[in-house]
This record gives C-alpha cells, sequence and structure tokens, in this order.
C-alpha cells in the first residue's frame, strides 16, 4: 500500500496536519516511536488521579489555533482558566494529551515504531521503522530539529536546511502532597520554576496533584545521579519547599522540552522532493507555532493536490 502522506511524530503538528489531510480523504499515516499520541502535550496517572508532565496550557496566539481551541472549547475538550497573566488561557479538565487525541480521531497510527532512515524512490518515498518499510508520495517530518537532523544524515539527505535551533532541558517531577503549605494554583522559584497544582488548575481530580520543572541547574546535577539517588534528591528539595508527605512521586527528563529559537520560518516544503518539516521549532515556537506551522504547510500542499 502507498500512501498519500507519511507523517513521523504524533505530537500537535502531526496530529494537527494529519486531521486536515483526513478531511481532504488523503490516506495518511501517522509513525510515532513512543507508546501513543501527544508528544509534550503528555499526561500521566498519578495515583488515581492525573498530571500534566509537558505542556501546561494553551494561549492561542493566531487564527489556526484560535480556531481549533474554539472548536475543542465547544466540544467540552477544552475549559479557559485564569492563571499567571491576562492573556486567555485553555486546559482540558481530561489532561492536555486530550487534544492529540481528539485531532487523531480517524487517522491511520503506529506507534512504539522509530522511523530510522528514509529514501526517495520512483519519485516517492520508502520510510524505514524498526519493522517496516513504508511508502508515500509525501513526506512530512515534525519531530525536535535535532532528531529531525538526525534522521535526514541517516538518509544522506545534505540539501534540506533545516532552522538552528537550541532546545531547553529539564526534569519534571509529578506526585501527591499529603501535606503542603502550596495555596495557589501556580507559582515559581529559581529552583522551581513551574509549580502547579492539577487539581486547582482544573484537572478532574479527587487528590491534589502537583507537576514540577526542576531548573536547568538541579536537572543537570541530578542527571548524573542514578534512579533511586535522583528521586531522594527531588523529595528532599520538594521538602524544603513544603511538600512534606509525598506519594506517587516520578520523574520525566525532557531533553526537548521547548526550542529557545522562537522566530524562525513557518515551515520548510521542498515541492520537487515532497518533503516537508513542521512542528513548535517554527513561527513562534511552542503550541501556537506547532499548530500554525501544519496549517501553513497544509495550505500549501491543498493548493498542489
Amino acid at each position: 500500500m502507498i500512501f498519500d502522506v507519511i507523517i513521523v511524530g504524533a505530537g500537535l503538528s502531526g496530529t494537527y496536519l494529519s486531521r486536515k489531510l483526513y478531511k481532504m480523504g488523503l490516506k495518511t499515516l501517522i509513525v510515532e516511536k513512543s507508546n501513543g499520541v501527544g508528544g509534550r502535550l503528555a499526561t500521566k496517572p498519578v495515583g488515581t488521579d492525573i498530571a500534566d508532565y509537558g505542556c501546561q496550557y494553551i494561549r492561542p496566539m493566531n487564527t489556526a489555533t484560535k480556531a481549533l481551541v474554539s472548536e475543542m472549547e465547544n466540544k467540552n475538550i477544552l475549559n479557559e482558566i485564569t492563571i499567571k497573566g491576562s492573556k486567555r488561557t485553555f486546559i482540558s479538565p481530561y489532561g492536555m494529551n486530550a487534544i492529540p487525541k481528539f485531532l487523531a480521531r480517524g487517522s491511520n497510527v503506529i506507534t512504539n515504531e522509530l522511523v530510522v532512515s528514509i529514501k526517495e524512490k520512483n519519485k516517492a518515498w520508502e520510510v524505514f521503522t524498526e519493522n517496516f518499510n513504508l511508502k508515500s508520495r509525501i513526506v512530512i517530518l515534525t519531530m525536535p530539529i535535532t532528531q529531525v537532523q538526525q534522521l535526514l544524515s541517516n538518509s544522506n539527505i545534505n540539501d534540506i536546511s533545516t532552522p538552528d535551533v537550541n532546545y531547553l532541558r529539564f526534569y519534571t517531577a509529578t506526585y501527591r502532597s499529603l501535606d503542603n503549605n502550596f495555596n495557589g494554583t501556580a507559582s515559581s522559584t529559581s529552583d522551581l520554576p513551574w509549580i502547579c497544582s492539577n487539581t486547582k488548575k482544573g484537572l478532574r481530580n479527587l487528590n491534589d496533584i502537583y507537576t514540577v520543572n526542576l531548573s536547568d541547574e538541579i536537572s543537570k546535577r541530578i542527571l548524573k545521579l542514578d534512579n533511586s539517588e535522583r528521586l531522594q534528591s527531588v523529595s528532599e528539595l520538594l521538602n524544603k519547599f513544603g511538600f512534606i508527605d509525598l506519594r506517587n512521586l516520578r520523574l520525566h527528563y525532557w531533553k526537548y522540552a521547548f526550542s529557545l529559537n522562537q522566530d524562525n520560518v513557518d515551515y520548510i516544503y521542498n515541492k520537487d522532493r515532497q518533503l516537508g518539516i513542521i512542528g513548535d521549532s517554527f513561527s513562534i515556537g511552542q503550541a501556537n507555532g506547532a499548530v500554525k506551522s501544519a496549517e501553513m504547510i497544509f495550505q500549501k500542499m491543498n493548493q498542489e493536490h
């Protein structure tokens, strides 16, 4: 079977584009290396509750993102909240991962498959994973630029220019705290630049569940520890900030948390080779950049279809 479009990566930009192409009637496949869709729109269980441990909210800043948020608010997938400033802010009470799950409905998705190389053949593309050889007319890459560059290098494709992007890297902790003096919804310190009660933020939890991002300095220090030492170090740090009785403490290391260069081109699309690159490394970055880049490349592809 030859697909019209294969999208590598099932984050926000990949699932948004797939939904648009699906509505056009194109045979589209998303290939994702992890065990589910979402990318950095990530939600995990904490005991019987849940926590957002990636993207915490969306503040729509462009036409495409505003339209998406409006649709999902009307479908009761997103709620507007007040948090850290006056800009309109939206979260999903089911966890932010509900957004890509909604966008991926109807799409063909393969998970737990790493794309290791791509190859042009007979005016089409062969996409090689660890287990499959897939074929498509068009390939769209949506991963962090560093991973895009590695895939292009593995595929001996040296004539596609990509943005020069740096990423913020850090650990995120999620946990339940039975004894704490945290009264607000969200706060920050130099050591903990993001402290948030998922429950007070609006997730449908029975207990108070927290998400905390650790600073770059602390993340670098604990990266060198083994897992048990790392958990102990973070537990002691959280104790100092008033979180005493911790339950279900888990850590996640974001190697590509979000791009620091947030003034790039909107997308890359080579018409002759039918190869495109989108994601939150483009445009203004983060969720708005991801949606805008996907919308812009969709409009370009739609003109040529």
